[in-house]
């Protein structure tokens, strides 16, 4: 979770990062609690020391983990495209002037007149990048793209006079010898 940007270490401590708050959101709207519930997490540790222990099984667990991971997909397969996560009246489409809500796969006008990606290059577009995007033109250079071959980069989102999102990347340094 640290690696994926879900968590950021503060010494000892670990703390939950927006992608983190935004994905608990989505999965209460889901009806995934299961996900985030405390007592679930203290039961598999539970087990796992079962496990180490010697008095559980290793197939058992995994087993059960499949069958929830299963059942966790299936719900999540059938639940609406169009589900509204959350409204956000601040960021208008311009042009149009229609306030944009925020639905599971992309943000919209709530006519569907203009969708933009929430998802891009293995990294979601939060609304406070959304937010710059459609006040400055741009965001600043963000972090957590991932291209085909699975490394990371570093980008820029900037809007085209079309009002499209594109990429733009930072300019590389040269070292001189």
């Amino acid at each position: 979770m640290l690696a994926e940007g879900y968590l950021v270490r503060n010494g000892r401590e670990l703390h939950a990062t927006p992608k983190a708050q935004a994905l608990k959101k989505v999965l209460g709207k889901l009806q995934l609690d299961v996900l985030t519930n405390p007592e679930m997490t203290g039961k598999w540790e539970a087990r796992l020391a079962e496990i180490e222990a010697g008095t559980g099984e290793t197939r058992v667990f995994m087993a059960d983990i499949r069958r929830l991971a299963e059942d966790l997909v299936a719900k999540t397969v059938s639940s609406p495209a169009d589900l509204m996560l959350e409204e956000l009246p601040d960021i208008r489409m311009p042009g149009t002037n229609q306030p944009l809500v925020k639905l599971l796969q992309h943000y919209a006008t709530a006519d569907g007149s203009v969708r933009i990606p929430k998802f891009a290059y293995g990294r979601s577009l939060l609304p406070s990048e959304l937010r710059r995007l459609r006040a400055d033109g741009r965001t600043d250079v963000l972090e957590g793209f991932r291209g085909r071959n699975g490394r990371s980069f570093k980008a820029c989102i900037v809007a085209t006079a079309a009002g499209r999102p594109e990429l733009e990347f930072p300019q590389r340094r040269v070292k001189l010898l």
